[in-house]
């Protein structure tokens, strides 16, 4: 019985064969290796041992195991396990197309970016953690950022441990990621995993630099509890900055109202100046108001008074204005003054010499 199957486009037949081609070799460590093998007209990924103990036997099963009981859209898909004729046992998983986080973090990407991709990790978790899962191994390149969308996919759980294992705490892990509790063999929880996710937030996301740190401390009991503890961090922080920014930028726009305002009814130096001239000259006109002369001649003295008096006054207080502008606005101001009350104070002085 012929199992390949066929469908026609544009003329041309696809072939969806069973069988298992285009082998190629995308990452090898120590004696575990991982293929990009095409079936069924769709790429897949098959990761397996070069030499197949039944220690390494027992790790793959443990691996698929774990690893098949997932699913989520931030997780990689763990899809079969199959003894494959060209290698033997393997664990068959869907094939993300996509860079490492690190690799992805050379491209600069924009901080939304960032934060996106730093929510979905932290969803991951959740997910895993809430199936009693730790993944232990947490670290940019067990992490992909797939080309289409840039969405996290979760990866690798060789080194990860459930609740429904008998598996020994080991100082497996990788520098710089890997908490001090799992680095010294002690017993591992979730709180090993928010260790990680601190090292990797402060590479992604530098703006949580204070979440990441309480993450990443070293006594476990001072992290934070679980993955939902880090998220209400977060959403805090976000609604903290949002709230500040509001803040701020109501205090700038009273400002700049206050300033328009102040602008718009400040009083006009030049008007300032004038006013001050005229009240001066008045003042000194009141002097000589307060006491009427009862001749002519004292009429006359006093007007002649007035005038040198305002000359005098007008002088000294122009003396202290530096503006050459308004200096002479201030001048001129006093002298028309002067001569507006001087020529009222003369309609006096014509008044007694008719009588």
């Amino acid at each position: 019985m012929d199992t390949d199957s066929e469908i026609i486009t544009q003329g041309q037949p696809l072939s969806f064969s069973p069988q298992w081609t285009k082998w190629e070799l995308l990452a090898t460590h120590r004696e575990r290796q991982v293929y990009r093998v095409q079936r069924y007209n769709r790429w897949l990924v098959v990761k397996t041992y070069h030499r197949l103990s039944p220690e390494n036997k027992a790790h793959l099963q443990k691996e698929f195991a774990l690893g098949v009981q997932l699913d989520h859209p931030h997780i990689v898909h763990t899809l079969n396990y199959e003894v494959i004729p060209e290698i033997g046992e393997g664990i068959v998983m869907e094939y993300v197309d996509g860079l490492t986080l690190s690799d992805f973090l050379l491209t600069k990407p924009d901080r939304a970016t960032r934060t996106r991709l730093m929510m979905q990790l932290l969803d991951a978790l959740l997910y895993l953690h809430s199936k009693q899962i730790i993944h232990r191994d947490l670290k940019p390149n067990n992490i992909l950022v797939t080309h289409n969308g840039h969405n996290i996919k979760l990866i690798d759980f060789g080194l990860s441990h459930a609740d429904d294992y008998d598996s020994p705490d080991n100082a497996a892990g990788t520098m710089g990621f890997i908490s001090p509790e799992q680095s010294s063999g002690r017993p591992t929880d979730v709180r090993t995993d928010i260790y990680s996710l601190g090292k990797i937030m402060l590479l992604l996301c530098p703006s949580y630099s204070r979440i990441a740190r309480k993450c990443s401390r070293e006594r476990i009991e001072k992290r934070f509890a679980n993955c939902e503890e880090v998220r209400r961090a977060i959403e805090r922080t976000d609604n903290w900055r949002k709230w500040w920014t509001l803040v701020i930028g109501v205090i700038c726009l009273l400002t700049a109202l206050s300033m328009s305002l102040w602008l718009f009814f400040r009083p006009d130096p030049r008007e300032q100046v004038i006013h001050q001239a005229q009240d001066l000259i008045r003042q000194q006109y009141q002097l000589i108001c307060s006491q009427p002369p009862s001749s002519t001649e004292e009429y006359c003295a006093t007007l002649s008074y007035f005038y040198e008096h305002c000359a005098v006054v007008r002088d000294s207080v122009a003396a202290t204005i530096e503006d050459d502008a308004l200096r002479a606005d201030f001048v001129n101001a006093a002298v028309v003054t002067a001569g507006q009350l001087g020529t009222t104070y003369y309609g006096f002085l014509t008044g007694v010499e008719r009588e």
